[in-house]
């Protein structure tokens, strides 16, 4: 029963894990296409839980056939409408990514609606849920995936984490457009520092930064790229299309470690108050809905601004040592890029956020303080993230 999550780590020694000679790399060429594989997570546990050794991958444990195993057998099925990816967060290891994506799912599979009907019923996590569910109609059946980047799993890692998920983008956006191709309905869920690797993600996508090579002889894909800003800033209501033209179709952020600032537009008269976030493109253009799920009781973002004291102390220095560096500590003080601001998992999104974009408040749904990694224990906030994917 395996459960598939595509990986970018390890991806510089997947040559010598699968064979240590020509035939191993050449492999390994094939399986990382795009700058990631996949991984099937219930051999990869089998190896963790038997030697606790969270710095290597498995050879038994990676998917030598992802186009046949995760694409076609799986995702590629008639019962299955949409696909989720789930995102893990900061000082996370893989086998503890797959812990948090068991509980959401685990908790989805036990929902049931008003009516008695199991919401859950329509949630899959691999091959075993499928041949459960043989009489499924067409597009009826929801399948989750899981996409794990690097970070380091240490708690003093920050800044370095925050530097590999912008690496991560490329392999992501690999992966969002292959799923894309297969004409499901794919959709996002995201904690935590997973949304900055989402966003980085769409932004580089809608600015052309990345074009993935999947999509270079489809028509459509390279349209949804091409696309410009046609609405008013101050116009709230989606750009008219079709469904099938959205890229993400809904995207949930859970305790995004993401900057309200840099998912606005902020144009004011002057020039010097007009400032794109760097993210707003990316979500307008791309992702059709967005939901916000946030708590201002999460003591984890608010600790992560201890990471801010640094550049902050720099900033914060006197008009001499400013003149001496010719102004350039004064162009940061000044610069929006070059200050801090907060995240959009301790509050609401803004209301000059992406026109689609909502806020859903994870305290008020569950009656009880909700802090970073809470969320997915709470039935009425997985009921809201059920919701949001529209499951």
């Amino acid at each position: 029963m395996p459960q598939f999550f595509a990986t970018n780590r390890a991806l510089e020694n997947l040559g010598r894990i699968l064979d240590p000679d020509q035939q191993g790399r050449d492999r390994r060429h094939k399986l990382s296409r795009g700058g990631h594989y996949f991984v099937d997570m219930h051999r990869y546990m089998r190896y963790y839980l038997g030697t606790t050794d969270a710095d290597r991958m498995p050879r038994r444990a990676i998917v030598s056939d992802s186009p046949v195993t995760v694409f076609e057998e799986f995702l590629s099925d008639d019962r299955i409408g949409s696909v989720v990816v789930c995102v893990h967060g900061f000082n996370v290891e893989l086998h503890e990514a797959f812990t948090w994506f068991r509980i959401l799912t685990h908790t989805l599979k036990n929902l049931r609606g008003t009516d008695g009907a199991g919401i859950g019923d329509r949630v899959v996590t691999s091959l075993a849920d499928l041949a459960d569910k043989p009489s499924a109609e067409a597009n009826s059946l929801t399948a989750f995936v899981g996409f794990s980047w690097p970070s380091d799993g240490k708690v003093l890692a920050y800044a370095s984490d925050q530097s590999e998920a912008i690496r991560s983008a490329a392999p992501f956006g690999h992966l969002l457009t292959r799923l894309r191709m297969t004409g499901k309905s794919v959709n996002l869920v995201c904690h935590s520092m997973g949304n900055y690797v989402a966003c980085h993600t769409l932004a580089a996508l809608v600015n052309k930064h990345l074009v993935p090579p999947v999509a270079m002889g489809d028509q459509w894909m390279l349209g949804l790229f091409e696309r410009r800003e046609t609405s008013h800033p101050d116009d709230r209501e989606h750009v008219k299309r079709r469904d099938d033209e959205w890229l993400i179709d809904n995207y949930v952020m859970l305790a995004p470690d993401v900057e309200r600032r840099h998912v606005t537009k902020c144009l004011g008269v002057g020039v010097e108050t007009e400032y794109v976030g760097q993210f707003y493109s990316g979500l307008e253009h791309l992702a059709r809905r967005i939901t916000n799920v946030y708590s201002r009781f999460d003591r984890i973002l608010k600790i992560s601004d201890l990471e801010k004291a640094p550049r902050e102390a720099v900033l914060g220095v006197g008009d001499a040592v400013s003149k001496i560096s010719l102004g350039l500590l004064d162009f940061l003080a000044r610069n929006p890029d070059q200050r801090w601001e907060k995240r959009l998992g301790e509050a609401p999104a803004p209301r000059n956020a992406p026109p689609g974009f909502r806020s859903v408040n994870a305290t008020e749904l569950a009656d009880r303080k909700i802090d970073h990694s809470d969320h997915i224990d709470s039935r009425r906030v997985v009921r809201a993230i059920a919701d949001a994917l529209e499951i």
